[in-house]
């Protein structure tokens, strides 16, 4: 009882701890990408859209600034009637950047006394307001602007980031994390938005939102985000800084550097060859950091010289080295290169160099077989190694298999002991890094026997090897030694950073760079996708006071038979080959890896247009697909864009199976292959009308809640009242309380806040002898509602359930 109630009280103080380091609001598009990239919040949302108001007009909102990317940029621009905008801007005011308020374009007033930290949180408040025959514009208290208006009702407009207005157009957007928007207009009630998801964009108090290019915090800590992505000369290798904020990508000809901090890249012609064909991933950064190739079996280490931008002498190795795919560990002031292989042998060597003196040795590792394609790092003096392929002989022509262990091995005498076995090791190798953090090992993934592979972070247990899979996969064609991931943990920025060479369909040379906010979550299900983290707090609270109750009640009460209906179902996200529309995109291909991520904004749209077009209308015409996806384009530019991705699309959905995209007439549709996508199938199901598959489907959840187009606003409408009306047709119909507790749950996928749905599920679990749980739904719901309607609910529980209640 007493190690229960301790573990209990420990999952909730990690957790606890881990939501407190996750921060809401969206992170704004900056300097870090292209103009067209750059993420604007517009209030109101609509293009001609204004906020009337008469006496006085109140914004706040939160910010915090991230200084590694700029030091310059549009806050917020304010629109009144049609004065000169106010612009709250970052703003270098004595060599040091500041937040500053501008109206009239000549004058500058600072909104902070005090040196503000821009790396924490501020909050700005501004207001416009009349009196006496004046209008006034004030930023924390600080006036701005003061002028003469006898007007009785005024206008405005907000945008935040990029603004896109004829004459007030601009793209230097500050480096920001917005959050905790609020608006009142005269006396009326506060309108707010956390900006924590996507579901946070709608319209609050008659005022609506607009998000363009948003990327939301609370993802930052879920997804990875793609942050540098260039075509390299030759196979490439990489290596990270000391100090992991920066990647070295090192080819034939020339070193491209990449700054997680300001993400910049910079690249350096080199003229001495290098020989990256035999020399492979040979490459590390010294403690000072200076690039150096360190072919220890060779006893050769070449330097790269920054100040001549060129290495110190050409390589001297003509055969390939025989550590290939090693693994690289620098602990206690020397560096190890371990394992490897080559010349048809696998290595179980350690080769120990000195990056003072270059000073090397080489021992057999005791009690590890020899492998390649390992991931390896350090923690308190030791060195970890999980997984690898290979054999205990060395010998490939004895065959391979893949190891399941993790190996901890002591420095000192270079002997092995196995920790843990994790099955997941069985069909899964290791990019080369393990990153020790303080909740667990992280290991990136991936299956060597597919070309088209993906690398998942996973965190392991270090005293159990228990696992848990996070995030979603980063792609990675693997193709042997032309392929490279490396993994490494920023702790200044908090962050994981992952990066990766290869070569793609066409054998030209990429490498990427992506980055993950710690602590990072896993990927949530079709259930549980776009809730606040408050949510999942409070759930598992709740979770786990049952959980405690159950264990304090469990001598006293027999077992008696619990009923599926007091714990909503939550549907599993399907593995099968597919692509899943409901719920939130996810796109499976024959191995049941999620590709999801390998879709642009556009190709999604196509996908999406052909889908729904051809189960709405019979399939999508040339105009129509030229009006929504290129409406500035020209015929011929129209038609060899649509060429490009219809090629692009039809090769991604050879991945999942065999579907076929077909012109008939004037309209391409879907034609074979239709059971793969969910949304087809759900259309056919509804129109069946078997309750049974209604439900499932209903289950499934609403159509790409994610996205926001104006042209799949209609499908998106029509679906969700197709589905609503159908269960309230069934509820009506006369259903068993299980039942109607089933109806509410997937009525409430479509919209949190249905009070009739909720008043609904209690009074059906009242039915059952659940008062209990019926409390705890209305609560849940009372706190849901206040968060996101800025206002108490209004009704009691006893009130609120009663039949009539409306």
């Amino acid at each position: 009882m007493k190690r229960a109630a301790s573990l209990i009280l420990f999952l909730l103080l990690c957790i606890t701890n881990v939501y407190a380091k996750i921060e809401d609001g969206i992170a704004f598009g900056s300097y870090n990408v292209p103009a067209k990239e750059r993420t604007s919040l517009c209030v109101p949302g609509s293009q001609h859209g204004w906020i009337a108001f008469s006496d006085s007009l109140t914004v706040s909102f939160s910010v915090k600034e991230n200084l590694n990317i700029g030091r310059f940029g549009y806050i917020c621009r304010m629109l009144t009637d049609n004065y000169q905008p106010m612009d709250i801007l970052l703003s270098p005011v004595d060599n040091k950047s500041r937040i500053c308020a501008t109206a009239d374009h000549r004058y500058v007033v600072q909104v902070f006394d005090q040196d503000e930290d821009m790396s924490e949180w501020r909050d700005i408040y501004l207001r416009i307001y009349s009196r006496n025959d004046s209008l006034i514009f004030t930023a924390n208290g600080k006036e701005v602007l003061r002028v003469e208006d006898r007007h009785k009702r005024h206008k405005a407009r907000m945008v935040f980031g990029k603004v896109d207005i004829p004459g007030f157009i601009t793209s230097d957007v500050a480096p920001m994390i917005l959050a905790d928007l609020q608006i009142r207009r005269d006396a009326r009630k506060v309108a707010s938005w956390m900006l924590s998801s996507q579901a946070d964009l709608r319209p609050s108090r008659g005022i609506d939102i607009k998000a363009v290019n948003p990327v939301f915090s609370r993802d930052l800590n879920i997804y990875w985000k793609k942050v540098f992505s260039a075509d390299v000369p030759s196979v490439t290798y990489c290596c990270f800084s000391p100090d992991k904020s920066r990647v070295f990508f090192i080819s034939e000809g020339q070193i491209m550097e990449f700054d997680t901090h300001s993400s910049s890249a910079t690249k350096r012609i080199v003229s001495t060859d290098i020989k990256n064909s035999c020399v492979l991933d040979l490459f590390d950064v010294l403690p000072d950091g200076t690039i150096v190739c360190a072919d220890a079996p060779r006893g050769e280490f070449i330097r790269f010289n920054s100040e001549k931008g060129d290495w110190e002498s050409p390589v001297g190795r003509t055969r390939i080295s025989t550590t290939l795919h090693h693994n690289s560990v620098c602990a206690g002031g020397k560096y190890y290169q371990l394992f490897g292989y080559g010349q048809h042998r696998y290595s179980n060597t350690a080769w120990i160099w000195d990056p003072a003196s270059f000073e090397t040795s080489a021992v057999e590792i005791s009690g590890a077989a020899p492998r390649y394609l390992a991931g390896a790092g350090q923690r308190d003096g030791k060195i970890y190694v999980l997984g690898g392929k290979g054999n205990e002989s060395g010998r490939q022509e004895l065959g391979v298999m893949l190891f399941d262990s993790c190996l901890e091995i002591d420095p000192r005498s270079m002997s092995a002991q196995t920790l843990w076995s994790n099955p997941l090791l069985k069909e899964n190798t290791v990019a080369s890094d393990l990153v020790f953090v303080d909740d667990g090992l992280y290991a990136l993934l991936y299956n060597p026997e597919i070309h088209d592979s993906a690398l998942r972070l996973t965190r392991f247990d270090p005293l159990s090897g228990e696992h848990q899979n996070l995030s979603d996969p980063v792609p990675y064609p693997f193709r042997d030694i032309t392929s490279q991931a490396r993994l490494a943990f920023d702790g200044s920025i908090e962050s994981f950073v992952a990066a990766v060479c290869y070569q793609d369909d066409n054998s030209a040379n990429k490498a990427d760079v992506y980055t993950l906010s710690y602590p990072v979550l896993p990927v949530p299900g079709k259930r549980s996708g776009g809730l606040p983290v408050w949510i999942y707090l409070l759930m598992t609270v709740f979770a786990a006071a049952i959980l405690l109750a159950a264990i304090l009640l469990f001598r006293r009460k027999p077992a008696r038979d619990v009923s599926g209906s007091d714990i909503p179902e939550i549907t599993q996200e399907p593995l099968k080959p597919g692509i899943y529309f409901l719920g939130g995109l996810h796109v499976r291909d024959g191995n049941g890896v999620d590709i999801a991520s390998s879709f642009s904004p556009t190709l999604l749209q196509f996908l999406a247009i052909l889908v729904l077009y051809s189960a709405q209308k019979g399939g999508v015409s040339n105009a129509k697909l030229k009006s929504i996806l290129w409406p500035d384009k020209t015929d011929e530019s129209f038609n060899n864009n649509k060429g490009v991705y219809l090629r692009r699309l039809r090769d991604v959905l050879k991945q999942i199976g065999p579907i076929t995209i077909v012109q008939d007439g004037s309209l391409w549709r879907i034609e074979e292959g239709t059971d793969f996508f969910d949304y087809l199938v759900a259309k056919k199901w509804l129109e069946e009308g078997d309750n049974a598959r209604i439900l499932r489907v209903a289950s499934w959840g609403p159509l790409l809640p994610e996205y926001q187009f104006d042209w799949l606003d209609p499908f998106k409408a029509e679906y969700t009242d197709m589905i609503l009306s159908t269960l309230s047709s069934i509820h009506e119909s006369g259903v068993s309380p299980d039942t109607s507790v089933k109806i509410a749950d997937c009525r409430l996928l479509f919209d949190s806040l249905d009070e009739d749905a909720v008043r609904q599920k209690c009074q059906a679990l009242i039915t059952l002898g659940r008062a209990g749980t019926a409390k705890s739904v209305f609560e849940r719901f009372t706190v849901d509602y206040q968060k996101v309607m800025g206002e108490n609910f209004t009704k009691d529980f006893p009130s609120f359930i009663k039949k009539n209640s409306h």
